[in-house]
């Protein structure tokens, strides 16, 4: 092989890896569009997720105050817990003297049946002729 045949064999191959260079070159340049295109969208999506950490501070100072009022609440509860022990004690207590009352006003009635009663015949005693012959009382009914 000559130098010339040797130069168009070269030529040739560098032909085949210009071919080649292009073909990387429009690969690369579509590649460099789809990586601008994806640096936008991540861009975007960055963006995004900073709007999302804002309002998830918002969200939690939010959730932060309701539990100091929670807590507040719960304490407040516990007080009233620890009254209404109280009231159902006193309660109790009530309870019991009202039973006493009943059983109190159940023998107050059951005397003033006898006592009407006996007044009742004192004064049919008093109204009888034999006795006496004016009645000085009224019965009661």
């Amino acid at each position: 092989m000559n130098d010339h045949e040797l130069l168009i064999k070269i030529y040739e191959d560098m032909q085949g890896v210009k071919t080649q260079v292009h073909s990387v070159d429009i690969r690369l340049t579509g590649m460099e569009g789809r990586l601008s295109s994806m640096e936008g969208q991540l861009s975007n999506v960055q963006e995004r997720l900073s709007n999302v950490e804002g309002r998830l501070t918002g969200v939690e100072g939010r959730l932060s105050g309701m539990e100091e009022r929670l807590t507040g609440v719960e304490g407040q509860l516990s007080g009233m817990e620890e009254r209404l022990t109280g009231v159902e004690g006193r309660l109790s207590g009530v309870e019991e003297r009202l039973s006493n009352v009943e059983e109190q006003l159940a023998e107050v009635q059951e005397d003033t049946k006898i006592t009407r009663t006996a007044v009742n015949t004192i004064l049919d005693w008093a109204e009888d002729p034999s006795i006496q012959t004016t009645p000085l009382f009224k019965k009661a009914k």
